[in-house]
């Protein structure tokens, strides 16, 4: 536990979306406040735009297909699944970097169409902890308008203790410009 806060989500977007769908449904007496660095709007939405974006082989659509195929109707007791490779799902090379590789069965329940606990904004409104919603200037995943959409959000459900920050010449990752990163977290534990 770092000053207070017990629930940090950093560095990955799914990470982020973890962390919201657990804490708008779990009161936990150690949570102080959430620092969500790179959250997405939605992991399924963002990954069907991706996939289109970059042209990703499989496309969005035949990866759903295929899972559907392979889990059957009953995806959460299927006893079925394989391994998928994604190209161009990240970035628009077929270099290690712009490619993601799952099972069929974690595609599904983390970028399918059905990926419910993977929209963020189905869930942020149900926190009332101080949130800091974090995005690098320069992220390649996750666009400039979600913080302020899912601040906007947490805001309309009655929560005023909701900061957006851009940080400067950062990617995904926001350490990569640490010092306004820090400074973010250290303002919120001293809050």
């Amino acid at each position: 536990m770092v000053g207070g806060i017990a629930a940090l989500a950093l560095a990955n977007h799914e990470r982020a979306s973890m962390v919201v769908h657990w804490a708008a449904q779990i009161r936990h007496p150690a949570i102080k406040g959430l620092v969500l660095e790179g959250c997405p709007y939605s992991i399924p939405e963002a990954a069907r735009a991706r996939c289109h974006r970059y042209g990703s082989d499989p496309s969005y659509e035949e990866i759903c297909a295929r899972a559907k195929k392979i889990l059957g109707d009953d995806p959460y007791n299927s006893t079925e699944d394989e391994i998928v490779v994604v190209y161009r799902s990240e970035g628009p090379t077929r270099k290690p970097g712009d490619d993601k590789i799952f099972t069929y069965k974690t595609w599904w329940f983390m970028c399918g169409p059905e990926a419910y606990g993977a929209m963020s904004y189905r869930h942020i409104g149900k926190i009332a902890l101080p949130i800091v919603f974090m995005r690098g200037e320069l992220d390649p995943l996750v666009e400039s308008w979600v913080p302020n959409a899912l601040g906007a959000i947490t805001r309309e459900a009655g929560n005023d203790h909701v900061r957006v920050v851009e940080i400067p010449r950062a990617g995904h990752d926001c350490m990569d410009n640490p010092e306004p990163m820090l400074d973010e977290i250290v303002r919120l534990v001293s809050a």
